[in-house]
Formats: C-alpha cells, structure tokens, sequence
C-alpha cells in the first residue's frame, strides 16, 4: 500500500510540473521479490495530464503511456497500439492493452521486451524529441503527443543499469 502510495505521488508530481520543465526522470528502489532493483522511467508528454511511463526489474520489461482518469467506473482491457519515434529513427509499433492502472489513472501498456529495448536505446541518444501516438487495433481511433527528451540518457542509463538490461 505504502509502495502504491509512493509510486502515485511520483507519478502526480512529474504530470503536475510545467511543460516548461518537460524531462525525463528515473526512480529506482531494492525489489523484494526479484532479489535485485525495479525502476520506473518517466517522461512528460505534450498532454497536459500524461506521461510515459517504462517499469522494470531485472525479469521484466514494460512500458504504458498513463494518463490521469480518477473516474470510478471499471475498464475492461482493449487492444491498442502504442506507437513511438524517437528522431528520425524508425517507428515503432507495439502491441499494447489499454487498462485502469491504479485508483487514479489509465494505461495503454506494452510488455514486448525486445521492442522496448529499441526504443530505450534510441531514447539513450535523443537529441530533440520523442512522438508518441496510441491508436485502436482497427485504426480508428487514435491520439499523439510529443515529449521533450531532456535528461533521457542520464534517466535510460539509471533504468538499465538497476535492472540490469543490456541494449
């Protein structure tokens, strides 16, 4: 509960600071149940009460764009596509599935390892700014937003080395 507690008020803390001040942040703490680090990787987006948001420990891999919803009604889990471009590199798409992620906001999250490591690679050399767009399976429904990529390679490095990825 307390560690819930933490992780909400950090992740209000980053969506609540001025675009102005748009970065990238990594908070890392000892991971009882993997016997080793699990960190959170934030970065603000264009959306006023967004960010993306990679989690890991030294098993697991994930990253969700998460946007602020303190309604109360349940969500049952939708395929998306979460989408991102980092410079001029190439697009990439990710199977992803949108649901509550705690009692105060929502996520689109993807659990596909090897693709998140392109992009963790590609964010470790940002030199302008990261696009990212979440879309239905069918197309039909979709949002983009932009994040500045200041602090990504000092808060990529901090990500991997507590979980121990190799890019």
């Amino acid at each position: 509960m307390g560690n819930n507690i933490i992780k909400i008020t950090f992740v209000a803390a980053v969506l609540a600071s001025p675009i102005a001040h748009a970065q990238w942040v990594t908070n890392t703490e000892d991971d009882l149940f993997s016997g080793g680090k699990k960190a959170m990787m934030l970065g603000e987006v264009s959306s006023d009460n967004g960010a993306i948001v990679f989690d890991c420990t030294k098993e697991k891999l994930s990253a969700a764009y998460v946007e602020m919803d303190k309604s109360t009604e349940s969500l049952s889990e939708v395929p998306m596509d979460l989408i991102m471009k980092v410079d001029g590199n190439t697009t990439v798409k990710l199977d992803a599935t949108l649901s509550r992620r705690n009692v105060q906001s929502l996520q689109i999250q993807s659990d596909d390892a090897d693709q998140l490591k392109t992009v963790l690679k590609q964010l470790q050399g940002a030199k302008s700014k990261v696009l990212v767009g979440v879309q239905t399976k069918d197309g039909g429904n979709q949002h983009s937003m932009s994040a500045n990529v200041s602090g990504s390679t000092t808060a990529v490095n901090s990500f991997i080395k507590a979980c121990e990825i190799s890019l």
